[in-house]
């Protein structure tokens, strides 16, 4: 189909409560409405994509806390496409989507999704993927569900946990650029984590004792008991995990029954720590989470886990695209670079200045995103983004960007297309 013949910009809007709070991953400031049309495409820049053969290095979209949107070129940071107050004033949080076509920004406080249409179009074509490019574009808004936090994708589709409202609001993206047709799926009010499956979603509760497993109607089918402030999900294979006070819950799936088991913490986790974040890849047969001053290194069939020590505690962390590397910022601004398997330390390499441990609350913190054995920081003291190139752990680049306001987030559009 062609995906230019119906490049809506639509606005999909409900009465949505506005309320402060601060999320781990993104600093918390106040609003400002400024009140622009925010429907409209980027600025063509006029940037030749001559590429051939398989993927290419993606699109970096960057967000600041001036309500800005850009997307850069991730190969050499050049802008490709500027949305200048897009979004009030505030701490943006910026995603990608699972096939890099789409980037989502989320504001909060002002219960705010902004779906970027990265310029990447895939097409079936012979039993593969063509990537095509297109315009950068702001698609359009998404106002259903109130305080949207907690951001999950599986194949063709993402979701956001609306902590307020107690929903989840469930994207389709094969239809985006036709429509935005949110599905809102009633669930609790609270930080919830949702794992999204193909016909059931398995959900954690940060408030509550019990993880959920529910249809997509939000009719709830199991109740899994005695998981305290649950949060964190990543999934594999058969086997999806959710962090928590006792350790990881490991979920297993077989046909439309689940079976589920705690992996207890290490021995000698000190009392208080949960892991609340987790990654996996396709490639490995763990899951990695954080853990108190290190990470932890889950084997889901042997229901085990190992502590894994590192040199500063983790600040932001994730698995890279090849699945080769686990890639750590720690809190003293040096980036970690793991292999994947062995959890040996391949390098590290200075990045951005430490945590300061004194900083206002809603001071914007460095932002992490991972590509194909290579990462991508933000410093948001100087608006630079560095690349990290993973096999010989070294910046490589060093990107400056002219924008309103300081980077609160960046996320790393790619696609695994080929270029004819």
């Amino acid at each position: 189909m062609s995906y230019f013949r119906n490049l809506f910009r639509l606005l999909v809007v409900a009465t949505a409560a506005i309320a402060l709070g601060a999320c781990a991953t993104r600093a918390d400031h106040h609003d400002h409405d400024h009140g622009h049309d925010h429907h409209h495409e980027g600025h063509d820049h006029g940037h030749d994509h001559d590429h051939h053969g398989h993927g290419t290095d993606g699109r970096l979209l960057v967000v600041t806390d001036h309500g800005t949107i850009a997307v850069l070129d991730a190969h050499d940071g050049d802008v490709e496409a500027i949305f200048a107050h897009a979004l009030p004033d505030g701490a943006l949080a910026a995603y990608a989507g699972p096939s890099g076509e789409f980037g989502y920004v989320v504001h909060r406080d002002a219960s705010i999704v902004v779906v970027v249409d990265s310029g990447q179009i895939l097409e079936e074509h012979d039993g593969h993927e063509d990537l095509e490019f297109g315009p950068i574009g702001l698609i359009g808004e998404i106002r259903v569900g109130s305080l949207p936090t907690h951001f999950t994708t599986m194949a063709g589709r993402v979701g956001f946990y609306n902590d307020e409202s107690g929903d989840i609001t469930i994207l389709d993206e094969g239809a985006l650029r036709s429509e935005i047709v949110p599905r809102l799926v009633p669930a609790r009010a609270d930080h919830g984590a949702p794992i999204l499956l193909s016909d059931r979603m398995i959900v954690g509760y940060v408030g509550e004792t019990f993880v959920e497993i529910m249809d997509y109607t939000g009719t709830v089918l199991q109740t899994i008991p005695n998981v305290s402030r649950a949060h964190g999900q990543a999934r594999v294979g058969r086997f999806s995990a959710i962090g928590a006070l006792e350790g990881v819950l490991v979920v297993t799936q077989t046909g439309s029954s689940f079976d589920a088991r705690m992996v207890a913490n290490p021995s000698g986790t000190p009392e208080g720590v949960r892991t609340g974040t987790l990654a996996a890849h396709p490639r490995l047969p763990h899951f990695v989470g954080n853990l108190g001053q290190g990470l932890v290194k889950v084997d889901p069939a042997a229901h085990t886990s190992v502590a894994v020590a590192l040199p500063a505690a983790p600040w932001r962390f994730g698995i890279d695209r090849s699945g080769h590397y686990v890639v750590v910022l720690g809190q003293d601004g040096v980036v970690y670079v793991l292999d994947s398997e062995s959890f040996d330390l391949v390098g590290s390499v200075a990045a951005v200045a430490a945590r300061d441990p004194d900083a206002p609350r809603g001071t914007p913190i460095p932002s992490l995103t991972l590509g194909r054995r290579i990462a991508f920081v933000s410093d948001p003291a100087t608006n630079h983004i560095y690349e990290i190139h993973l096999d010989d752990v070294e910046i490589e680049a060093e990107f400056h960007v002219e924008l309103d306001g300081t980077i609160t987030a960046i996320a790393l559009m790619v696609t695994d297309g080929i270029i004819h």
